[in-house]
This record gives C-alpha cells, sequence and structure tokens, in this order.
C-alpha cells in the first residue's frame, strides 16, 4: 500500500489535522490535556470524551473516603498518567507526517 494513499490511517488523520497547530495542540496537552483538550481539538472526539469520564472516575474515586475506592482510585490515576504521557508521542506522530498543520 502506498503511503501517500488516502486509505492509509497516518494520511488521514494528518489530512483531517490540516490548518490544526502543533503549537496549541501541545498547549492544550500540557494545561488541559487530563480533560482531553488536545484530543477534542484534533478531532478525536471520542478518546477525548474518554479522558473526561476517567478523569471523573478518578477524581470520584478520590472524594470518596472507602478504602476499596482509593485502591481504584489508584489504579485510574496511573493509568491516565500512562495515557497522558502516551500522547505526547501521539502528537509527535500526528504532526511528524509531514501534512498536519499545513492547509492544503
Amino acid at each position: 500500500m502506498n503511503q501517500t494513499s488516502p486509505d492509509f490511517p497516518a494520511q488521514q488523520l494528518a489530512d483531517k489535522n490540516a490548518g490544526k497547530t502543533m503549537g496549541l495542540a501541545f498547549i492544550l496537552w500540557f494545561f488541559l490535556g487530563v480533560f482531553g483538550a488536545h484530543r477534542f481539538y484534533l478531532g478525536r472526539y471520542i478518546s477525548g470524551a474518554c479522558f473526561v469520564i476517567f478523569w471523573l472516575l478518578v477524581v470520584g474515586a478520590f472524594l470518596t473516603v472507602s478504602f476499596s475506592s482509593l485502591h481504584w482510585a489508584i489504579f485510574l490515576a496511573g493509568f491516565m498518567a500512562l495515557w497522558y504521557l502516551g500522547d505526547l508521542i501521539w502528537l509527535v506522530i500526528v504532526f511528524s507526517s509531514g501534512t498536519a498543520g499545513k492547509k492544503s
């Protein structure tokens, strides 16, 4: 399969993000990343909504005082931290495809 073909997933993602700036995406990731703002900005609404849902679960588990929910809160917070850091790599990949951030 040719990588410049519109059927190639990286090309589709790059085309979807044409006109988006890397700087704003990284600022959103850094300051509002736990809420998935960078995902919403790049048109990834489902995974952005997952960020919000997981964040609410973490906060809800920490706000309850029971011992069993604390274990869930720590697990979910660890998962969110890994996902948050993984998104840093994901953002680099999205914008290194060559066409992201450029209008066609």
